[in-house]
């Protein structure tokens, strides 16, 4: 399989290559209990076992594969900032899902300026980060209103969700704002393709 850079193409040519693996072991199948019906049970057998063998074998790797090269597209062509908080109370997974988010940023060369949010829950500040042009970590940190160390999860999960909208309210106008990108914001994030008129 070729490399592809685009999501949706992407997904296309793993759908295509799976159905293809699937019906090439099928007929295998088919083709190896012809030859034990036409009394050869012992190569028939023979050679369903390797193929069997060999398809749990591969087909667990090949699905890891593809997981993986979807999430580097995904990660490569993100334009819009993400948000990494707490799934729930007590939540200790959380600042561990934000660094592999940065770490995966850079690992796949993102050039969009993504900000990783960190938010925990019943915690004084929202931390951020992201790359630089230059490849350096660009750290920031806001304090969240008084009494958020008290909050109730309710309290927390609407937080969340406003803080969610607000921010990318700003990532949009940020991104609307920058000729270079134009064209490819128009077309993937507004859904309108062509230059505007204004």
């Amino acid at each position: 399989m070729k490399n592809v850079h685009n999501y949706e193409t992407e997904l296309q040519a793993q759908s295509t290559y799976k159905l293809l693996f699937v019906s090439a072991n099928f007929f295998y199948f088919l083709l190896f209990a012809i030859i034990g019906i036409n009394g050869h049970e012992l190569i028939a057998l023979a050679a369903f076992t390797a193929q069997a063998f060999y398809f749990l074998r591969t087909w667990p790797k090949k699905l890891k594969e593809f997981k993986e090269r979807l999430k580097v597209i995904a990660f490569k062509q993100q334009v819009h900032n993400l948000y990494v908080y707490s799934l729930e109370p007590g939540d200790d997974t959380v600042v561990q899902r934000f660094w592999e988010a940065l770490d995966f940023l850079k690992f796949v060369g993102n050039e969009h300026g993504v900000t990783v949010y960190l938010i925990i829950f019943r915690d004084a500040c929202i931390f951020s980060a992201r790359w630089k042009s230059d490849g350096k970590l660009h750290e920031e940190r806001r304090w969240r209103e008084e009494g958020s160390t008290f909050e109730t999860w309710d309290e927390f999960r609407a937080f969340v969700e406003q803080f969610i909208r607000e921010d990318n309210d700003r990532r949009l106008r940020q991104l609307r704002a920058d000729d270079e990108g134009r064209e490819w914001v128009n077309a993937n994030i507004f859904g309108q393709y062509g230059r505007d008129n204004d």
